[in-house]
């Protein structure tokens, strides 16, 4: 995904500016930032959801405002931070509608077995046949991800993006580590690219590989944890002077 010359405005304020950045494909990349700083009105456009801006982005080769919301919904699928509780649904039926850019009637024998995987891979068996309200947040947030994952499910020629925005909020810690250790796998399992927003600094060192820093709603810097997550733009940016513990494959803040 190639993104040049992108902004989004709203009465003449700045919400998200990037002007040029290049997010390789197979890879996790990271947006960090204070909040209000443009995070996820970055993902937003990045993903599709918002499409008041100017500017291009290249995806899967053309450009983003040139796909159909029909063919958009098989080649990504976006996590929110509003956990979703309109209605009550059964957990299944909910990760179904992972599936639903792929048929217009009834689903298919093959759909039914990818949600039951997907339903399995985050350990949510026990929850087949409840009410999605009557579960934790935690829980739900699982439920979300195993619908996003049936959406992008399958190796196909052209690469899936994932787009998650505060992808651990209610999570135990467990779970966590559990979720950013599994985005690994998927991303050679299923030829996914992962867009997420994040708030846990040590997290994302250790598990993203690029990140976007986004600043006042500017992309004030790009690049690997090093050069984006440094002493220095923790300082600049973040108004922190955390420690920094060295470790045999990244390093550690302490606040």
């Amino acid at each position: 995904m190639k993104i040049e010359g992108v902004e989004f405005k709203i009465k003449q304020r700045v919400i998200a500016q990037v002007n040029d950045a290049y997010l390789e494909e197979g890879k996790i990349h990271f947006i960090v930032g204070k909040n209000g700083a443009g995070k996820t009105s970055l993902l937003k456009i990045l993903s599709g959801l918002e499409k008041n801006y100017t500017g291009d982005i290249h995806f899967l080769g053309r450009n983003l405002s040139d796909w159909s919301t029909e063919d958009l919904a098989q080649r990504r699928a976006v996590l929110s931070q509003s956990n979703f509780n309109a209605f009550p649904i059964k957990v299944e039926e909910l990760v179904m509608m992972g599936r639903y850019p792929y048929f217009k009637q009834n689903a298919s024998q093959r759909d039914k077995e990818i949600v039951a995987e997907a339903i399995n891979l985050f350990n949510l068996d026990e929850f087949v046949g409840r009410d999605f309200l009557s579960l934790s947040g935690g829980e739900r947030q699982r439920v979300l991800f195993a619908k996003c994952i049936a959406q992008v499910w399958g190796k196909e020629q052209h690469r899936k993006y994932l787009f998650l925005d505060e992808p651990l909020t209610y999570l135990d810690v467990e779970y966590q580590v559990q979720f950013l250790r599994l985005l690994h796998e998927l991303i050679d399992r299923f030829n996914l690219t992962v867009v997420g927003v994040i708030h846990d600094i040590n997290l994302a060192v250790n598990y993203g590989e690029n990140f976007l820093l986004m600043h006042k709603g500017k992309c004030v810097e790009q690049g690997s944890a090093s050069e984006v997550l440094n002493l220095e733009n923790m300082r600049k940016y973040f108004r922190v002077s955390p420690e920094v513990i060295a470790s045999r494959s990244s390093n550690f803040f302490v606040f």
